[in-house]
């Protein structure tokens, strides 16, 4: 009876273990610094200020950046199995990049335990304390490593976790936003600045056809951008090039802007020489 009973339970364990990705949950991003030196004001590791700040000069508020695709190493008895992987950064404030692109490893065991495992290594990043692990697909979370930035850090997979997390990837990469109250009306600031000489992100500008005509400028890039259009924004026409450009529209997307014109004028074209943009996040 007792061997009946052992063996009962083995399939209960191997049945769960063995849970399909369809049935995971969704992953919740954990608060960060779990893991840190004692003095947070390390310009490499993170601040975390409580009394406030004076700021004489410029401010430069950088992204982590998208990182590398992780290395994939086999540990013990190698095999047949195809697994995939990927990595995604964080930041202090537990905000993340978009991920990485994925790995894929042709030598995993069927069955990964403690011996027979596989080593997922995230590339350090300059202001990443953590790497989320994603499994089959970036549309997943295995776990996370937690490091410090500018180290790599490694996860093993070894079979412990029978599921994976369901996680939403970033299209834009949050840890370069700006958050809080910044102002009384928004939490987020951009200002972009499109002209053909504009040296740092030149465009050609549209120029409307015929008297009344109309014309969409080039997408307009936020920088960083935004989560949703939740925003307001507001553009203007300066130093027109020809005749008499009116500004009429803007369509706006969560990291980018087009702008429309018309030609207000008797001079049978309008455009612009540049398009000044502020939009406000609330």
């Amino acid at each position: 009876m007792k061997r009946i009973g052992y063996s009962l339970t083995a399939i209960l364990v191997a049945a769960l273990f063995w849970a399909n990705l369809a049935h995971a949950t969704a992953w919740t991003m954990p608060t960060l610094p779990p893991v840190g030196p004692t003095d947070q004001a390390s310009r490499q590791q993170g601040a975390l200020n409580g009394g406030g700040t004076t700021q004489t000069g410029s401010l430069v508020i950088s992204p982590i950046g998208t990182p590398a695709a992780p290395t994939v190493t086999t540990n013990g008895t190698a095999g047949v199995t195809s697994l995939v992987y990927a990595c995604t950064g964080v930041d202090i404030n537990g905000n993340a990049t978009i991920p990485s692109a994925t790995t894929t490893i042709t030598t995993a065991n069927a069955t990964l335990t403690t011996t027979n495992s596989v080593n997922i290594t995230c590339a350090g990043k300059t202001g990443a304390l953590a790497f989320l692990i994603h499994k089959a697909d970036t549309a997943h979370v295995l776990g996370i490593c937690y490091t410090t930035s500018g180290a790599s850090c490694t996860y093993v997979d070894n079979g412990s976790v029978a599921t994976t997390f369901t996680y939403t990837a970033n299209t834009i990469d949050q840890t370069g936003k700006i958050s809080g109250a910044i102002t009384p009306s928004g939490s987020g600031i951009v200002t972009v600045r499109a002209a053909a000489t504009n040296v740092a992100s030149p465009i050609t500008m549209c120029t409307t056809s015929g008297l009344n005509g109309a014309c969409t400028e080039p997408t307009i890039v936020l920088v960083p951008g935004f989560a949703d259009t939740a925003y307001t924004v507001t553009c203007s026409c300066t130093g027109s090039n020809t005749a008499v450009p009116e500004l009429v529209s803007i369509v706006k997307a969560s990291n980018s802007l087009v702008v429309g014109i018309v030609s207000a004028g008797a001079t049978p074209s309008a455009s612009c020489a540049e398009i000044d943009c502020t939009a406000i996040h609330d």
